[in-house]
C-alpha cells in the first residue's frame, strides 16, 4: 500500500516540476517579466479600441433581450392558439401542430414551438382565475375536437393536459376556500 501511495506521489511531483519547466521555457527572453496580467489586458484592450477591425463599429445598438422577445412571442402564440381553439378552428390547429411538429420549430432561446402550442390549449382563456364553469367548458371543446377528429393525437395530447391543468387548479382553490384543510384536525380513536 506505501509503495503505491509513494508512486502516486511521485507521478504527481514530476507533473508539476514537468508545467513548471514547460511555462519557464514558453516565456520568451527579452519579454517584460515585471508586468501582471491585468496590466496585459488592459494593454490588449487599448490596442484593440484604438485599431478596430474594417467594418466593426465600437457604437452598441440598443437591443432587446433574447428571452424578453422570445417571452412576448410565446404569449402571442399562446393566445393565437387558444383563439384557434374558442372558434372551434379544429382544422387550422390540426394544421399547426402538423407544421411544428414536423418542422421541429423554436423560438428565439431554444423553446419548442410544439411545447407552447400546448400550453395555449391548456387551460381556458381566464388562466388562473378561471372559474370551474369555464374550466368544463374548455374540456367539452376539447372533447367535441377529440370526437370530430379521432385520428388526431394532438385534441388528446391537449384534453390530457387539460385535465391535469384543472386537477392542478382544483386542490390550489379548495386550499383557498378553507385554510384549515392545510392543517387536518388531529384522529381520535
Amino acid at each position: 500500500m506505501r509503495a503505491i501511495v509513494r508512486l502516486v506521489w511521485c507521478v504527481l511531483f514530476s507533473a508539476f516540476c514537468f508545467d513548471i519547466s514547460l511555462a519557464q521555457a514558453q516565456v520568451s527572453p527579452g519579454a517584460d517579466e515585471n508586468k501582471s496580467l491585468g496590466d496585459v489586458a488592459r494593454q490588449y484592450r487599448q490596442q484593440k479600441q484604438a485599431n478596430p477591425a474594417p467594418g466593426q463599429l465600437n457604437v452598441r445598438p440598443f437591443q432587446v433581450p433574447v428571452s424578453f422577445a422570445s417571452e412576448v412571442e410565446q404569449e402571442s402564440y399562446k393566445s393565437e392558439v387558444g383563439s384557434m381553439l374558442r372558434r372551434s378552428d379544429f382544422d387550422a390547429l390540426e394544421k399547426e401542430a402538423d407544421s411544428v411538429r414536423r418542422n421541429k420549430s423554436r423560438f428565439p432561446g431554444g423553446v419548442w414551438k410544439l411545447y407552447v402550442f400546448y400550453e395555449g390549449l391548456e387551460g381556458p382563456f381566464g388562466g388562473e382565475r378561471a372559474t370551474d364553469a369555464e374550466w368544463a367548458a374548455h374540456i367539452e371543446t376539447l372533447k367535441h375536437w377529440a370526437t370530430v377528429k379521432p385520428d388526431s393525437v394532438t385534441a388528446r395530447v391537449a384534453l390530457a393536459q387539460a385535465y391535469f391543468g384543472w386537477g392542478y387548479k382544483a386542490p390550489l382553490a379548495s386550499c383557498r376556500r378553507s385554510p384549515s384543510s392545510l392543517h387536518p384536525s388531529p384522529v381520535t380513536l
